[in-house]
């Protein structure tokens, strides 16, 4: 860190006076008497001083790493979300000419056919833009029931061919409520249980658990499905990114970049484990009301 002016000025200054006096054949000793008690005393003061001033250093320091590196996010989700509103204002006009064009296709098998991609883009396009607006999206300070939204997500999208295990605490007490917003909690843990219905076949055994946890709930999902490649763990949270071995499942790949900018906005955090053939865990945390 780059030392300010006035401390080369006072250093360059008792330099100048050192050597002056030195020439002037200055040769007084100046003494400061210290009792021996008091020597440790001062001792430990110094050490404690020195000590204090490298901790508070290192601290803003490390304050000020961790805004630099906040800001390079917060500028590289807003040029995201610039990009993606161009890309939906620029995708408007030919969709809505595709769509009118296809009353022209004579073949109603590829007429069906061309529908279904055309929709399939402007759902994607829809997709993208909500989570690049999520950072902007104006949240309800309310408490939530963790437990009554998961048994919601179950009910609306797990069918009744999968082994559901679902465990929250009950004794002392159940689990606190969390500070949010309801639609965006249902919309996070209803992506992560339907990612687990999608990648895991019928008779297949997932399971929601509920825990306190420092300051927040925490919720697991889990599933006994075919599990992610540890070589491509790290890429779930990208935007489109797709596991080769899940290509031929419908999906986008936008459910967990979802669910981690919905958690991120309400300042939680989330985070996945997998084992490729046995299946695959994702950890949601939600800080407590």
């Amino acid at each position: 860190m780059r030392k300010p002016v006035w401390a080369w000025v006072v250093a360059a200054a008792g330099v100048l006076v050192a050597a002056g006096m030195r020439v002037a054949g200055a040769t007084q000793m100046f003494k400061v008497g210290v009792e021996l008690w008091a020597l440790p005393l001062l001792t430990g003061a110094i050490v404690l001083v020195a000590v204090s001033v490298l901790r508070w250093r290192r601290g803003r320091n490390t304050r000020a790493v961790e805004e630099a590196v906040e800001g390079v996010r917060a500028e590289a989700r807003e040029a995201h979300r610039t990009f993606v509103g161009r890309l939906d204002h620029e995708l408007k006009n030919p969709l809505m000419a595709l769509r009118v064009g296809l009353g022209e296709v004579r073949d109603p098998v590829l007429a069906e056919s061309m529908r279904v991609q055309v929709d399939r883009l402007a759902s994607l396009v829809a997709e993208l833009r909500k989570i690049s607006e999520i950072d902007s999206y104006p949240v309800a300070d309310e408490p939530v029931d963790v437990a009554e939204v998961v048994s919601e997500a179950i009910e609306t999208v797990v069918p009744g061919d999968r082994e559901m295990v679902v465990a929250f605490p009950r004794a002392p007490r159940p689990l606190p409520p969390v500070r949010g917003d309801r639609d965006l909690v249902f919309l996070a843990i209803y992506n992560v249980v339907s990612n687990a219905v999608k990648y895991s076949s019928p008779g297949a055994t997932l399971e929601v658990r509920g825990m306190e946890e420092r300051g927040h709930v925490v919720v697991d999902v889990s599933d006994t499905g075919r599990g992610i490649p540890a070589s491509e763990v790290d890429q779930v949270w990208g935007e489109l990114a797709r596991s080769k071995e899940v290509r031929h499942i419908p999906g986008n790949g936008l459910g967990l970049p979802m669910v981690a900018a919905v958690l991120r906005r309400l300042g939680g955090s989330c985070e996945l484990s997998s084992i490729q053939g046995r299946g695959t865990t994702v950890r949601m945390r939600l800080p407590l009301l």
